[in-house]
């Protein structure tokens, strides 16, 4: 198995090639298919997804809990375990599928854009990352999606030309999944045997996957189910609005999901190995990185987003900006519920826990699309979505108060977000006296994009620094080991 570094290394460094890759189609996309293409590829994109999650149960979480946990204790072999759990995804396609092409054909508004997407679901049906990952291995996985990126980049700028191309980008983004997963067959195949798992192995990982599924659902009500509705309610163009600016965010949030990725069968391993001192250090550590990095996201995104959607999307999406403002502010709150729930609660199996926490979001999100899509649009879902982030993250904090170092994770809370807060007023001033040197839109967000990243890393580098040094100096060892030395 890779050791945590270089695995923190390879995802971030995709993930970081994931930001770069939507900074170069997004705005392409969004001046050739407009609000209205945009809402349509998201409305149906939604609605496939809702069918891989049934599909998949909750193997995402639950299969690379498992997997880590087996290399541990070796109470069960590696290809048992795969095919134990594989044989419950196939007996939940085997359901969905007949059901996704009734829906494409007698149910969708559009049964060509529905079926368009049925490469998307079916490749639910050979995903196996979930092995990989519980392997710990990251390399292939990030190796193959470079490669699948850049390729279905390149067909989105030959073949998207123009607002009727929306159908052809649907295709290209579906089949880009189904090769996806295709490329990973032959290294799963290679790390297991064949064998015949018992029923009783295959019924005992389809109750935990289930018990998983419940709150992937949840999630997925609060994440997915806004575009459905926005699409349906208040038109594509709102959903549009909506899709971007969640876009735009995620982007942004790449590095925290990568971070986050990584850790989840390691925490698995410590906990199984009953390793706890190891990996409650690990989980502060964790922490403190989200918690740096998703402060200096909200705020840095507060700081550019006036001059960030003319520049990247067109005036057309305008619109955007308080949504995007709404959604960024929900980011610190996604950090810590993610470290909460995936780090700790998965890990240590307090299943009930986790799935109480996500339904209590899921519950909120809906009571409050009800009322808002209506009225506010766009503006409605991101409210609602930051309503349902925050119930999770109280719900949480309740459940792991006694269990966890709260307080000290509070502390790193407030030191980034003071530090983040001091670089955006910092940021703000700066900017505003130097108004007159800026000729265009896209010097004035380079700047103020630069400016911000400058102070925020001065700022909280000099905080942490007399704060809390132990966890800088684990930082630096991590991602700058040439500057270790320099802190003492």
């Amino acid at each position: 198995m890779a050791s945590v570094k270089k695995n923190i290394i390879y995802n971030v460094s995709y993930r970081v090639f994931q930001i770069l890759i939507p900074l170069i189609v997004t705005p392409y996309l969004s001046r050739v298919l407009h609000a209205d293409g945009v809402g349509l590829f998201s409305y149906y994109n939604a609605a496939a997804s809702y069918f891989v999650l049934f599909i998949m149960l909750g193997i995402s979480s639950h299969g690379v809990r498992t997997i880590a946990a087996v290399r541990v204790d070796g109470s069960c072999s590696i290809s048992m375990s795969f095919w134990s759990l594989y044989a419950g995804q196939l007996i939940a396609a085997s359901l969905v599928i007949p059901v996704y092409l009734i829906y494409s054909f007698s149910i969708a508004p559009n049964m060509q854009a529905a079926l368009i997407w049925f490469p998307f679901v079916l490749s639910a049906v050979l995903d196996c990352s979930w092995f990989i990952f519980g392997c710990g291995e990251y390399r292939i996985p990030v190796i193959r999606n470079y490669f699948i990126q850049i390729t279905s980049t390149v067909c989105t700028f030959v073949f998207v030309r123009q607002s009727s191309d929306v159908l052809i980008y649907m295709l290209i983004t579906s089949l880009a999944s189904l090769l996806s997963v295709i490329c990973l067959l032959p290294y799963v195949m290679k790390r297991v045997t064949c064998c015949k798992p018992s029923w009783h192995m295959v019924k005992k990982e389809l109750k935990s996957s289930l018990l998983l599924f419940a709150p992937v659902v949840a999630i997925s009500i609060y994440t997915s189910i806004d575009k459905l509705m926005l699409g349906t309610v208040s038109g594509m163009a709102q959903n549009g609005y909506y899709t971007y600016s969640d876009k735009i965010v995620s982007v942004s949030t790449a590095v925290l999901t990568a971070i986050g990725t990584v850790l989840l069968p390691k925490m698995s391993e410590l906990y199984a190995a009953s390793k706890y001192k190891e990996a409650n250090s690990l989980l502060s550590f964790s922490m403190w990185i989200m918690q740096a990095f998703s402060w200096g996201i909200f705020f840095g995104i507060a700081v550019v987003a006036q001059e960030l959607i003319p520049v990247f999307l067109g005036r057309s999406f305008m619109p955007c900006v308080p949504t995007l403002l709404i959604l960024s502010s929900r980011v610190p709150v996604v950090a810590f519920t993610y470290v909460l729930g995936n780090q700790y609660l998965l890990p240590n199996h307090f299943d009930t826990h986790y799935t109480y926490s996500v339904f209590a979001g899921a519950a909120i999100d809906i009571g409050l699309n009800l009322f808002l899509l209506q009225r506010f649009g766009a503006v409605g879902a991101a409210l609602s979505t930051l309503a349902a982030e925050i119930s999770i993250l109280v719900v949480q904090i309740v459940f792991t108060w006694t269990k966890l170092s709260m307080i000290a994770y509070f502390k790193d809370a407030a030191v980034f977000f003071l530090c983040s807060l001091l670089a955006f007023v910092g940021t703000y001033i700066v900017v505003d006296f130097l108004q007159i040197f800026f000729s265009s839109l896209v010097a004035k967000l380079m700047f103020e994009a630069a400016c911000f990243v400058v102070l925020y890393g001065l700022v909280s580098f000099t905080a942490n620094y007399f704060l809390n040094r132990p966890m800088l100096k684990r930082f630096v060892s991590i991602f700058l080991p040439f500057a270790q030395k320099y802190l003492g």
